[in-house]
């Protein structure tokens, strides 16, 4: 038994891609749908006798994960295919899958900037029970460090992407708004 997730398409309208689960969690499949004929594409297959899952995955209970466009050629997602939740491009000219993220840290939210040219992650780099808020430049793969002190950052972007709403807590303080 599967489940299916919507279906996303590019800014031009020619190219999606969907998410699709196993109920045992055990397989997932990112798929492009040709919907003149009516076929259907894999691009990216994960297969884990234990498990598959994590920050920024799709479950079974209809929870979305990431998963995006950069632009009409290149779409974004996550994955735990080395162990941690790490953020990946896979272009469809080439068929070529890059890690943008990597290392014994995970990413636990993403959102594309709107110039597309970055993306704003939340992630415990500097320990797993932090959430710090960085700048992932997509052309060089540069994580820019932009709140990092200890404890939890939960951030709201502006429409204008210029200023920053914060919850910020910390194991022995309560949570704060700035």
């Amino acid at each position: 038994s599967i489940i299916m997730h919507k279906v996303i398409f590019s800014d031009a309208g020619k190219r999606n891609v969907m998410d699709i689960r196993s109920y045992d969690n055990k397989d997932r499949w990112i798929v492009s749908i040709d919907l003149k004929k009516g076929t259907v594409r894999e691009l990216v297959h994960q297969h884990d006798e234990a498990w598959i899952g994590g920050p920024g995955i799709s479950s079974w209970n209809m929870l979305s994960g990431t998963l995006g466009w950069i632009d009409n050629h290149t779409f974004f997602y996550q994955s735990e295919t080395t162990g941690y939740s790490h953020l990946y491009s896979h272009d469809l000219d080439n068929s070529k899958t890059t890690a943008l993220t990597s290392g014994n840290w995970e990413v636990h939210d993403v959102q594309l900037s709107k110039d597309k040219t970055k993306f704003f992650i939340t992630a415990n780099k500097t320990h797993p029970g932090d959430r710090g808020f960085y700048h992932l430049i997509i052309k060089d793969k540069k994580l820019i460090p932009i709140l990092t002190k200890p404890g939890n950052h939960e951030v709201s972007i502006s429409p204008d992407e210029k200023t920053l709403a914060v919850r910020y807590s910390f194991k022995n303080k309560p949570w704060e708004a700035y």
